[in-house]
């Protein structure tokens, strides 16, 4: 009776050991508080450069939240970042967020996006925040429909020209109760 009691206080307090609480946003690959994940699914100095990075398939239940840190690319001009979304009924990835006007030295890509009941019809897309230091930067968010069984299924990030040659991506859940 006491750990019924105490289990949901620990986990709203952030103690060590407690499970996360699901609907808050939380490292995708967590299981408890202080477990050591972070939800970190790219870092240059770890993983090397890469042309295109895609995530893990997606669980039915969760929203999902991608933080960006310092991204830069290698072209010798200027980029758009993309992120595209995987339809798992048409087996194809349809553009999401694009970020232009992204230069490949001194100016490095910082902010984060969510999508919203990515595994349902009425899934939806939010730039919450960007920002480059350096340039000026256009965003696109491109409006995104799921018709019959579709789901989104998983993330890809890529430049239009170039590679991701510096800096991290983090990939976060909560609970969706929609």
């Amino acid at each position: 009776m006491t750990a019924l009691r105490d289990n949901p206080i620990a986990a709203r307090e952030g103690a060590t050991g407690a499970p996360y609480e699901a609907s808050a946003w939380h490292p995708h690959d967590g299981v408890t508080i202080g477990d050591g994940a972070t939800g970190l699914i790219y870092d240059q100095s770890v993983h090397g450069t890469v042309a295109t990075l895609e995530t893990t398939a997606w669980a039915d239940g969760y929203e999902y939240r991608f933080i960006y840190e310092g991204l830069r690319h290698n072209s010798g001009s200027n980029q758009s970042f993309r992120v595209e979304f995987y339809k798992s009924a048409d087996a194809s990835y349809v553009s999401a967020i694009n970020i232009g006007g992204l230069a490949s030295s001194g100016s490095d890509f910082n902010g984060y996006s969510e999508v919203y009941r990515p595994r349902i019809l009425l899934a939806t897309v939010n730039l919450v925040s960007a920002l480059n230091i350096g340039a000026a930067v256009n965003f696109d968010i491109i409006p995104t429909k799921l018709t019959g069984s579709n789901k989104f299924g998983k993330a890809r990030f890529s430049y239009t020209g170039g590679s991701i040659a510096l800096g991290k991506i983090y990939m976060q859940k909560r609970l969706c109760y929609a």
